[in-house]
């Protein structure tokens, strides 16, 4: 075999395995994956909300000394961050994060 023959093989695997991974997902309804993947998204902005949450001090205390946000209070700026994570987790599992986003784009 040539190199470039060597090269090229593991990029076939890969676009076989991408077909596959297609073929498969091609069999679920397109709302229900559109929903699995918010609900990936969302877990992740839940989680970090949610983590602020349960150490506020921490939170607030970060916010003060690593972020230094300007301008706001730091504990102003870690209850918007807070609000926002777990706001956006909502918006996205109801499916309206995504409209809202197009909206924002196309203003």
């Amino acid at each position: 075999m040539t190199t470039h023959a060597m090269t090229t093989m593991p990029a076939s695997g890969v676009r076989a395995a991408i077909a596959r991974a297609m073929d498969v997902l091609g069999r679920f309804p397109l709302p229900l994956l559109q929903l699995m993947f918010r609900l990936a998204v969302a877990s992740v902005f839940l989680k970090a909300g949610l983590i602020k949450i349960a150490s506020w001090e921490l939170t607030v205390q970060l916010f003060a000394d690593e972020y230094k946000v300007p301008v706001l209070s730091p504990d102003l700026a870690a209850t918007m961050a807070a609000t926002f994570e777990i706001g956006c987790a909502t918006l996205l599992v109801l499916g309206l994060g995504t409209r809202l986003a197009t909206l924002r784009c196309s203003a």
